[in-house]
């Protein structure tokens, strides 16, 4: 209960700021001089993919939704936004009158929840819209709320885009967005019928004085795996950097950095690769998984990785790992 309140009040906080903001001169507006012209759905599109772009979000236009049930259409979602944890859809329309607004507001509504039961993971929903100053948004925004959706008018949008100026810092202004979403404190444990993977690989990295092309920075190269990572499910829980020192004990030859990846696969995924490739075992799916990370990390520069070297020095090490799941659902995983 404790958590829900904190989540609350920050919500209400980004509230209020953003109705103080309101009342500051449109010629503060990050835009300038655009703050005051129609902006049209292209325009929402355009900042609402930014946004969530810049907090860390791998976005898409137009993005080609399937949907397998009978008796419903494929469509188009506006923006579809991914990251490790959850998704962002996004409707961006222009409501002319009530019985429009009521109409676009159910079929989003309906999209939004089919798109969810085909899924089988977390889905957040925002129906953004150019503002209309004689609808009734505040009825709309309620039921909305109803849905576990949002509603942004271009205003928010707008303000959102300098807030995002103004942090700059990318962790901080995802932070951010995600209070308003009421989205922070997500737990990093699986649902009960998901499989958790977690896996640690260590390696050294190369001689500072071969690294070429800029300063050799360590955390650069934890960076670009975490790069790589952006937009799958794997992320890096946790990481570790030891100095290796030559013979004399005060120059760096190198670092030995050890980095714990974590994956999170729903049923409805393992279900997928079993009918696309057959038989498989639990054990099948944790070693392509080993696979995937080893090749990912061969790949990155500074890593010092060469194939078939006897070099301790050259290697890339497995240490260990785990897959926590339910062994009665997946009974007729755990078994070839």
């Amino acid at each position: 209960m404790e958590a829900k309140l904190v989540v609350d009040e920050v919500s209400q906080i980004i509230k209020d700021e953003y109705k103080a903001n309101q009342l500051s001169s449109p010629t503060d507006s990050f835009l300038g001089s655009q703050s005051n012209q129609k902006r049209g759905v292209e325009w929402l599109e355009i900042m609402i993919s930014d946004i969530l772009k810049f907090a860390d979000f791998k976005t898409t236009r137009q993005a080609y939704i399937a949907l397998e049930e009978k008796g419903l259409s494929s469509f188009f979602v506006d923006v579809l936004a991914i990251d490790f944890y959850l998704e962002i859809f996004v409707e961006c329309k222009e409501l002319k009158d009530l019985k429009t607004s009521e109409k676009i507001v159910s079929d989003f509504i309906d999209q939004i929840n089919h798109y969810r039961k085909s899924l089988g993971r977390r889905v957040i929903g925002i129906l953004a819209i150019t503002s209309n100053s004689d609808l009734d948004n505040a009825g709309i925004r309620e039921r909305l709320k109803k849905e576990n959706t949002f509603f942004w008018d271009d205003a928010f949008v707008d303000y959102l885009k300098n807030k995002m100026v103004e942090i700059k810092d990318k962790n901080e202004f995802r932070t951010y967005v995600l209070n308003h979403l009421d989205m922070t404190g997500i737990s990093d444990m699986p649902n009960k019928d998901d499989i958790k993977f977690t896996v640690r690989y260590s390696f050294y990295t190369i001689h500072p004085a071969d690294y070429i092309g800029g300063e050799f920075d360590v955390a650069q190269i934890i960076d670009n795996i975490k790069n790589m990572l952006r937009g799958s499910s794997t992320r890096i829980t946790n990481q570790t950097v030891e100095p290796v020192l030559d013979e004399d004990g005060k120059t760096l030859v190198r670092y030995l950095v050890r980095l714990d990846f974590m994956r999170i696969i729903s049923m409805q995924e393992t279900q997928k690769l079993t009918a696309s490739r057959g038989s498989l075992t639990i054990e099948d799916v944790y070693n392509e998984y080993l696979d995937g990370l080893h090749a990912l990390l061969e790949k990155i520069y500074g890593v010092s990785y060469v194939l078939e070297s006897n070099d301790p020095y050259e290697k890339i090490y497995y240490e260990g790992g785990r897959a926590e799941y339910d062994k009665k659902l997946y009974s007729t995983l755990t078994s070839g």
